[in-house]
C-alpha cells in the first residue's frame, strides 16, 4: 500500500496545476479581448471570469486565492480603462465588481461559520455586518433597490473578505506569506507603471480622465480636477487603481513590508514604489504612512529600529537627488508646500467647508438615509465619518464601529505571543488608516478591504500562535 503522504502530495501538485491553469486562463483572455478592441465583452467576462476562478481557487487552493483577489484589487481599475478605452466609456462598469465577485465566492462559509465563533472574535465581523445590513434594509426601502444593492456589495465584501481570513486562521502562515508577496511585487508593478503614467500619459489614460472630468464636472468645479490634467506630468498619479488616494493608500503596506524585505531588488522596488507614492501627490494618504510607519517604529526591537532608520535615511537620501530635479519636482514640491499654507489649498478648503456645513446634520441622523441613499447636499463626501453617519445612521454606525475597534485591539489580551513583524505591519497600517477616517472614505470599497483584511490577519496570527496544539499538529 502507498503511504497516503504521497496521494496528498500529488493531490496537492494536481490543485496547484488546476489553479494556475485557472489564473492563466483568465488572464490571457482578458488580454486578448483587450487587444482585439473587444471592451464590451471584457465588460461581461472579466467580472464573470473572477467570479468563476475565484470559486475554483477557494475549492482547490486557499491561499492562491487569497493572492488572487489582492492581485483583482490592484489590477482591476486599469482593466476597466482599457477595456472602456477599446469599447466605450461606461458607467457604472461591470468591470469593477471583479473583486468583490470573487470575494463574494466565501460568504457563505463565512456566514455558516462565524456565529460558531463568536466567543473566539467572530463578534468583530457579525456586529459590522449587522450595521450594514440594516442599513441596506434602510436604503432599499427609502430609495433605489439596485443603488443599495451595490453599496451593500462595496461596504459587505471586505468584512467578508477579513472573516475568511480569519475563520481559517491555521492557514494563517500561507496566508501571511502570499499577502507578502503580493504587496512586495505589486508595489514594484503598481509603482513602475505609476512612473510611467506620470511621463507617459498613456492614451487610456487620459481617455478615462476626460471622460471622468465630464461626468463628474460638479467636483471639478468645487476641487479642481482630483486627478491632474490628461497630459505627459500633468497626471496625480493613481497608477493601476482607480484614484491617487486608493493608489497610495493600498501601497502603504507594501512600503512596510518592503522595509522587512531583504531580496536583491529592494532598492529598486523600494525607491520605484516610494516615487510612485509621492506622484499621487495624495496628503491624506501621506499624512497615514508617516503615522503607520510611527507605529511601526515603536513596535520593533532596538536592533531592528537601527536598521528601520538606516533603511529610511538611504530611502529619503534617494527620493530627495529623485525629488529636487526633472521632471518629477514641480508636482511634488508644490503639493508638500500646501502643507504650509492649507487654507488657500481648494482641497483642504472644500473639506472644511463640509464639515462646517454637514457634521451637524450627520451627528443626528440617528436612522440613517440607508446604503445608496445619501442625498445630494451639495459637498463631496470624502470623510468616512460623514458617509458611515449618512448611510448606516447611529443605529448601524455603532455595531460597525465597535467590530471594527474589537477587532484591531482583541490581540491585546494575549500577551508574551512570538514576535512576528507581519503583525506589526498590519496593526501599523489598520491604525494609521485609521487616522484617515475624517479625511478619506476608507470604510467601503478597495481600501475598506485592504484594512478588514490586515486586520483580520492580525487576529488569525493571534489564534495561531496561541494555539501551540494545533502547531505542534501542522509542524
Amino acid at each position: 500500500m502507498r503511504p497516503l503522504f504521497i496521494d496528498s502530495k500529488v493531490r496537492k501538485e494536481k490543485n496547484f496545476s488546476i489553479a494556475y491553469l485557472a489564473i492563466f486562463g483568465y488572464g490571457i483572455t482578458t488580454f486578448l479581448l483587450i487587444a482585439l478592441k473587444l471592451g464590451s465583452l471584457v465588460n461581461i467576462l472579466f467580472p464573470l471570469g473572477a467570479l468563476i476562478v475565484g470559486l475554483i481557487l477557494f475549492t482547490y487552493h486557499p491561499e492562491i486565492y487569497v493572492g488572487f483577489i489582492w492581485w483583482l484589487c490592484f489590477l482591476t481599475p486599469l482593466v476597466r480603462r482599457l477595456a472602456d478605452f477599446n469599447g466605450s466609456y461606461t458607467v457604472p462598469s461591470p468591470v469593477l465588481l471583479a473583486p468583490y465577485l470573487a470575494i463574494l465566492v466565501s460568504s457563505l462559509t463565512a456566514v455558516q461559520k462565524l456565529p460558531r465563533a463568536v466567543s473566539q472574535g467572530g463578534m468583530s465581523f457579525i456586529l459590522p455586518l449587522f450595521g450594514i445590513f440594516y442599513a441596506y434594509c434602510v436604503g432599499c426601502v427609502n430609495g433605489s433597490l439596485f443603488s443599495a444593492t451595490l453599496a451593500l456589495v462595496e461596504w459587505s465584501s471586505p468584512i467578508i473578505f477579513g472573516a475568511y481570513l480569519f475563520l481559517n486562521w491555521r492557514s494563517y502562515p500561507e496566508f501571511k506569506e502570499v499577502t507578502r508577496k503580493a504587496f512586495i511585487w505589486g508595489a514594484l508593478v503598481m509603482g513602475a507603471y505609476g512612473i510611467y503614467q506620470y511621463l507617459a500619459a498613456p492614451e487610456w489614460e487620459t481617455f478615462w480622465l476626460v471622460n471622468f472630468i465630464g461626468e463628474d464636472a460638479g467636483i471639478i468645479s468645487m476641487l479642481g480636477s482630483p486627478f491632474g490634467t490628461p497630459e505627459p506630468m500633468g497626471i496625480r498619479v493613481w497608477s493601476t487603481m482607480n484614484g491617487p488616494y486608493v493608489f497610495a493608500s493600498f501601497i502603504i503596506p507594501g512600503l512596510l513590508i518592503l522595509l522587512n524585505y531583504s531580496g536583491p531588488l529592494q532598492p529598486v522596488m523600494s525607491a520605484v514604489a516610494y516615487l510612485s507614492f509621492l506622484l499621487s501627490s495624495s496628503r491624506t494618504a501621506w499624512i497615514g504612512w508617516f503615522i503607520s510607519m510611527s507605529i511601526f517604529f515603536a513596535t520593533l526591537r532596538p536592533k531592528q529600529q537601527i536598521r528601520f532608520m538606516l533603511l529610511i535615511t538611504v530611502a529619503l537620501l534617494a527620493l530627495i537627488l529623485l525629488t529636487t530635479a526633472g521632471p518629477f519636482s514641480e508636482l511634488i514640491v508644490s503639493r508638500l508646500e500646501t502643507f504650509t499654507n492649507l487654507s488657500e489649498d481648494g482641497s483642504g478648503s472644500a473639506r472644511s467647508t463640509t464639515y462646517n456645513t454637514l457634521f451637524g446634520k450627520a451627528v443626528t441622523t440617528f436612522i440613517g438615509y440607508g446604503l445608496g441613499n445619501v442625498p445630494d447636499f451639495g459637498h463631496i463626501l470624502d470623510s468616512a465619518i460623514l458617509k458611515i453617519l449618512f448611510e448606516l445612521g447611529w443605529i448601524g454606525a455603532i455595531p460597525y464601529l465597535i467590530g471594527l475597534i474589537a477587532s484591531i485591539l482583541l490581540d491585546h489580551i494575549n500577551k508574551g505571543l512570538p514576535s512576528d513583524t507581519f503583525v506589526g505591519i498590519s496593526k501599523s497600517f489598520v491604525l494609521g488608516s485609521l487616522f484617515m477616517l475624517p479625511l478619506a472614505p476608507v470604510l467601503d470599497g478597495e481600501v475598506a478591504i485592504a484594512i478588514w483584511g490586515f486586520a483580520s490577519l492580525k487576529l488569525s496570527a493571534n489564534k495561531w500562535y496561541c494555539n501551540p496544539r494545533d502547531l505542534l499538529n501542522l509542524a
